[in-house]
């Protein structure tokens, strides 16, 4: 049996060695601490993975009419973020509600607001555009983004493009799938 625990501790250790720039200063140790029954082996149909949930999925393609189609299965259930002027998902029907805008980094931070205090629910969050987001300002977005795994069953980065370059996303990932 996977202990969840530790594959959650295992992870945040993963991507803090992966993303931190060198000039911070990497903790000895970080403890998470999951409460029984939060985090559990799921096989999700939507996404045709299986995996634990609280979990980050990287969906790829190299055009967004497969991205779409993939997307189009949980977009009910989804919440879609969009961090800059074009994303994978454009092209998607949902509802204007649905969509959530990050033109600076603080939107980031509303966006956490209205999911810890349920103005918005959602089972998936969705998010494209971080492949445009410069390098060094990426790890900034990514550690708020996993802050929201608290409030959502699964967080999705989906990516449009050259595999070479959309690969560039799977080092924050759990899952990655291909449409």
């Amino acid at each position: 049996m996977i202990d969840p625990n530790k594959m959650r501790e295992a992870l945040v250790q993963h991507v803090l060695k992966s993303v931190l720039p060198p000039f911070f200063t990497q903790p000895s140790s970080i403890r998470v601490t999951v409460p029984p029954n939060a985090i559990s082996v799921v096989e999700d149909d939507k996404l045709g993975v299986t995996t634990l949930t609280k979990s980050v999925i990287c969906v790829h393609a190299e055009r967004t009419k497969k991205l779409i189609e993939k997307l189009t299965k949980i977009k009910d259930e989804a919440i879609f973020v969009k961090i800059g002027h074009w994303t994978s998902f454009h092209g998607l029907d949902v509802e204007e509600h649905q969509i959530y805008i990050v033109k600076t980094f603080h939107d980031l931070f509303k966006l956490y607001d209205d999911l810890a205090t349920g103005r918005l629910k959602a089972k998936y969050l969705v998010v494209g555009g971080l492949l445009n987001v410069h390098e060094e300002d990426k790890p900034e977005y990514i550690y708020v983004l996993y802050s929201t795994l608290s409030f959502v069953e699964f967080l999705v980065f989906v990516v449009a493009g050259p595999l070479e370059e959309t690969r560039r996303m799977e080092k924050y990932c759990e899952e990655v799938v291909t449409a």
